[in-house]
Formats: C-alpha cells, sequence, structure tokens
C-alpha cells in the first residue's frame, strides 16, 4: 500500500497488485472447479502409459480390463452396470490434488499476471499503444521465468496423488509432506520441463488479449458495418483468439509437459536425462503427440478461455463505477 503517484493520479484498481491478486483467485478456482482438473488428470494418467478407459475409470493396473473390474464389482455388489459405473467413476479420483492445485494457483496466477502487467508498463512506458511481437514476448519471458518455480512445486504432489490412481480415501500428498520426506530439490524437480512448458502456455494465455485487439483494431472495427462476419465476431474477438491459440499450442506442451510428468513422477531427475531416454527408448516425439497431446490440447485450450475470460469479467468489475468510485476515495493505491 502506498501514497498517490506521482502524477497525483489513483492508479486504477485494475493495473494494482490487489486488481491481480482479485483476477487470480477467481480465474484460477473457477478454471479448476469446471472440469480442469478432471482433463489434466485423465492427460497426466494417459502420459503415464494408461489406456483412456483406464485414465478415466481410475484402474491401476494396466493390464486390468474395465469391463472386467466393472463385471467383479458389479457381482461384488448387486447393482446394476450403470450404478456401478458410476461408483467407479466416483472412487476413480480425478479431482485428485484439486485444493492444492486452487491453493497453488493464486500465487501462480498473482506473480504470472502481475509480473507480465508490471513488466508491460516498463515497456511502453505509458503509451497507449499496442505491443510489438518483441515487446509481448519480453513480457511473456519475463512472467515464465517467476511463475514457473511456483508452478513446478504445486504440481509436484498433485502428479503424485493422480499417478496413484483410485482411492479417495488415500492421505493427499502435499508440497510440505515432500519436503519432509525428500527435501526441497525433490519439489522443484522438473523446473527446466516446467518452463518450457509455461513458456509455450503462456504465449497462448497471455497472448490471447493482445491477439485479441489485434483482430478487433485490424478487421472487426473497420469492417463492422460491411461484413456479417465481424459483426458475428464483434465481442466474440477474445474467444476467438483463445481457440485459435489454446488447441494448437496446447497440442505441443504435451512434450514437454510429459516429460514433466515422469520427471516429477521419479523417473528422471532433469529435462535432459528424459529427453535422452525418449529419444533412444521412448519413441522420440512423435511418441509424445498422440491421445494424451490431443486430451493435453483440450486442457490448455479450456483453461486459457476460462481464465481469460475471468480475468476479463473481473477486470471489467474492478473498472466499474461503484469500485472505482468508493476506491478512489480512499486516497491511496496498491501499487
Amino acid at each position: 500500500m502506498s501514497g498517490p503517484t506521482e502524477t497525483g493520479k489513483v492508479v486504477p484498481l485494475r493495473h494494482t497488485l490487489v486488481g491481480s491478486a482479485f483476477c487470480a483467485a477467481i480465474a484460477g478456482a473457477a478454471q479448476m472447479l469446471c472440469g480442469g482438473i478432471v482433463l489434466d488428470g485423465i492427460s497426466t494418467r494417459l502420459q503415464g502409459g494408461f489406456k483412456l478407459s483406464q485414465a478415466l475409470w481410475g484402474i491401476k493396473s494396466k493390464t486390468n480390463k474395465v469391463k472386467d473390474v466393472v463385471a467383479r464389482f458389479q457381482r461384488r455388489t448387486g447393482h446394476s452396470k450403470l450404478f456401478t459405473r458410476a461408483a467407479l467413476l466416483n472412487r476413480s479420483n480425478l479431482y485428485a490434488g484439486v485444493r492444492v492445485v486452487i491453493a497453488g494457483r493464486f500465487p501462480y496466477l498473482f506473480v504470472n499476471f502481475s509480473t507480465y502487467a508490471k513488466t508491460e508498463a516498463w515497456v511502453l512506458q505509458g503509451e497507449d499503444r499496442l505491443k510489438t511481437l518483441r515487446e509481448t514476448m519480453t513480457c511473456i519471458i519475463a512472467s515464465t521465468l517467476t511463475s514457473s518455480s511456483i508452478i513446478t512445486a504445486i504440481e509436484c504432489p498433485k502428479i503424485m496423488d493422480q499417478m496413484a490412481g483410485a482411492g479417495t480415501g488415500q492421505k493427499r500428498t502435499t508440497i510440505l509432506s515432500v519436503v519432509r520426506q525428500f527435501g526441497i530439490r525433490r519439489v522443484l524437480q522438473g523446473y527446466d520441463a516446467t518452463f518450457c512448458r509455461e513458456f509455450l502456455f503462456n504465449c497462448a494465455l497471455l497472448g490471447s488479449p493482445s491477439l485479441a485487439d489485434f483482430i478487433h483494431q485490424s478487421f472487426i472495427e473497420p469492417n463492422v458495418e460491411d461484413s456479417a462476419i465481424a459483426r458475428f465476431l464483434d465481442g466474440k474477438q477474445l474467444m476467438l483468439a483463445c481457440l485459435c491459440m489454446g488447441f494448437p499450442i496446447g497440442y505441443i506442451t504435451n512434450v514437454p509437459d510429459q516429460l514433466k510428468t515422469r520427471i516429477q513422477h521419479g523417473q528422471f531427475t532433469n529435462l535432459i536425462a528424459a529427453s535422452r531416454w525418449q529419444a533412444a527408448k521412448g519413441g522420440g516425439i512423435r511418441a509424445l503427440l498422440g491421445r494424451a497431446a490431443l486430451y493435453r490440447s483440450m486442457y490448455i485450450c479450456h483453461g486459457v478461455l476460462f481464465l481469460n475470460i475471468a480475468r476479463a469479467k473481473v477486470t471489467e468489475l474492478l473498472s466499474s463505477d461503484f469500485v472505482e468510485s468508493h476506491y478512489q476515495n480512499l486516497g491511496f493505491s496498491f501499487v
């Protein structure tokens, strides 16, 4: 909390660290609770070598067939096949790690959004214009450097829980429990792979609003009166940008993400070792771009869309006359 700015004007709430905190908290919880953790859990299990049906139903053994497991549980309980499948889905642990991820999503997104915003302010120097591609990449790299360490620590216990498969009664792994058992280095194991993944993800997440602004200024605004397509896209440019960037970039992120999963699961200690094994025995990069990559692209696109829409809605709320008037009456700014 600080006093008035040098120009005598209060910094808009949406541009402050408090504004970034609101965006991070609401956007992160909305993305995970609206199915993000389920898509991520299925993708993680597919990366671990499970088939789609095994990943969905939480079958621990890769040799077991889902229909055999369903039949065995059905005979044991005497319930219908539909009820048995619903019970298995309930114990599949698809929301494994959701609480620790939501709790950790806040500092991750807070650092990500605020670093990007502060770097953007430094780059633009108060000018009201679109950023160049070089300036946008500078902002993305800065935010990725700071946020990757946080998300590496957050996802370490989540990966351990997700790879454990079914069993809703099992004790949850936490960052503290990993540190106590293995040390701090184990929590940060996989930072190199995480940075590669997060850089690609941030290109989609933080680059989508810039692409949406470009689409609006270069196509929609000049053609809104003459083009039916421009009129249809008016107000939907953010969604279009998120979809266009989320799917293809999300598909590519499966390469570093699957290597990161193996590193955090304990198979390897760093990206170089995991990459060498993948090239020699794992089938190369092509083996990382299969069904798991498709679900990963769905998860990334879901995240980019929900996070940006939630962020835009919170920013709109913080920019409302009601909030701004009460904020300015306080006479200070949270910079």
